[in-house]
């Protein structure tokens, strides 16, 4: 598929999901709530037994390294954790919006893909309410039980603070969800933010492996918007393809 066709159906798909109306249903089930009390250290540790390497490992903020970690603990089921590569492909359509870094971890515990998009402001802005942070997956994969959590400073402050409720999305499909409204910043003064979603996922049907994630800031009248795109690299769907001997 050429790549400018890729870029429209991604922008379709992203902005089908954000005009929904209506929240679906759902799997009736929560992810668990991250394990308390895990020190940088021990998060750092427990990543790199992942076979995430140390480069990587470094270049996550160290909040989001203890909530990544507490999150895999408490919902892998005890199973062996495996850090799944991923690779930036493409920026998805138009960049109007600067100062953001837009990213995504993705581990496995047996058949279940654990999958953690990022994004955090390099430049204080003030959300109000209507911003979006939409992520979409190819249908490679059919994610469920979306979670989260957010942290916020003024740009003088040296101490993040932590957003009081767990996030989550009020619009969800198929393949992806929006977190959207209050929880996302309800500021009347500037703020650096920084946030980390959560899903599991099961192998779909697809072939092609991606996550899509947008966010949409919206400041008076204008509309501000970033997308990346990155491919995911995991063996399971060669493995579950072999034939059996």
């Amino acid at each position: 598929m050429k790549r400018s066709v890729l870029v429209l159906l991604l922008a379709v798909c992203m902005t089908a999901l954000t005009a929904c109306a209506a929240p679906a249903a759902g799997t009736g089930e929560e992810s668990a709530q991250p394990e308390p009390g895990i020190s940088v250290e021990q998060a750092e540790q427990f990543l790199l037994e992942t076979g995430m390497a140390q480069e990587d490992v470094d270049g996550l903020d160290a909040d989001m390294k203890s909530f990544i970690v507490g999150t895999i603990q408490a919902n892998a089921g005890g199973e062996a954790v495996a850090y799944i590569p991923i690779q930036k492909t493409i920026d998805v359509g138009e960049q109007t919006m600067g100062g953001i870094t837009l990213s995504v971890c993705t581990y496995r515990s047996g058949d279940v893909y654990h999958v953690f998009p990022m994004y955090e402001f390099t430049e204080p802005r003030t959300p109000q309410r209507n911003d979006t942070f939409t992520i979409q997956f190819s249908e490679a994969y059919e994610p469920f039980d979306y979670s989260g959590k957010i942290w916020s400073k003024k740009a003088q402050d040296s101490d993040w603070t932590p957003g009081g409720e767990r996030l989550v999305p009020p619009i969800m499909n198929l393949n992806g969800a929006a977190y959207t409204g209050s929880q996302l910043g309800d500021f009347r003064t500037q703020r650096l933010i920084k946030a980390c979603a959560y899903c599991k996922a099961d192998l779909g049907e697809g072939d092609r492996e991606y996550i899509a994630m947008e966010y949409v800031h919206m400041w008076k009248e204008d509309c501000y918007v970033a997308a990346v795109m990155y491919d995911l690299f995991d063996g399971a769907r060669e493995e579950n393809a072999q034939p059996e001997a």
